[in-house]
């Protein structure tokens, strides 16, 4: 059995986001791409600034950055 049945396709809203591509979040930082939460609502955690922290953002909330 496919583990990933059940689970939709990813969101067209951030094409191709991989681990440590650079995203602009809705507060206007900007964060690298850590993980990816392969639920519902389709959620990426991003690090944000030097300091470390780091947070949840759904896909279509995020903006690739070049």
């Amino acid at each position: 059995m496919n583990p990933l049945v059940g689970y939709p396709p990813l969101a067209d809203a951030v094409p191709d986001v991989a681990r440590h591509d650079r995203v602009r979040v809705p507060d206007g930082r900007i964060g690298e791409v850590i993980g990816f939460y392969r639920t519902e609502d389709q959620h990426l955690l991003v690090v944000l600034g030097s300091i470390g922290e780091s947070r949840r953002y759904p896909r279509a909330d995020l903006l690739l950055l070049d």
